[in-house]
């Protein structure tokens, strides 16, 4: 996890990697239609862009998009993830939608960098 340091900005940009272990082995078709199926349950859900990529030189799928929980503010998000052996890794860029962009060649770089470990 990174979070942005404390500089009176109304939101601290975050980038979080995740295993996230499923009861029974999904594939990223699976997975796919679980992660996006709860995105939809965001007020203001609203999509930009998303499809096909790599994350640790393996396939992946990113998507980036926008919404707010009830009675927060607005951020954006990119997501990426993909699934070994059937577990599922995740990583998420999380922003307020002023800065977003700012970051995005610094956080592109950086997911291009992370080793995903085998899950066993």
């Amino acid at each position: 996890m990174y979070i942005d340091p404390a500089t009176g900005v109304p939101f601290r940009r975050n980038i979080n990697i995740e295993l996230q272990r499923a009861a029974q082995p999904l594939t990223m078709a699976e997975f796919k239609t679980i992660t996006l199926d709860q995105f939809k349950n965001i007020h203001d859900y609203r999509e930009s862009t998303e499809g096909p990529t790599t994350l640790s030189g393996l396939a992946a799928y990113r998507i980036v998009w926008q919404g707010s929980l009830p009675g927060a503010q607005t951020l954006r998000f990119l997501s990426e993830w993909t699934v070994v052996r059937g577990q599922a890794w995740l990583v998420t860029y999380t922003s307020d939608p002023g800065r977003f962009d700012a970051a995005l060649g610094n956080v592109d770089r950086l997911i291009e960098s992370i080793r995903l470990p085998s899950v066993t």
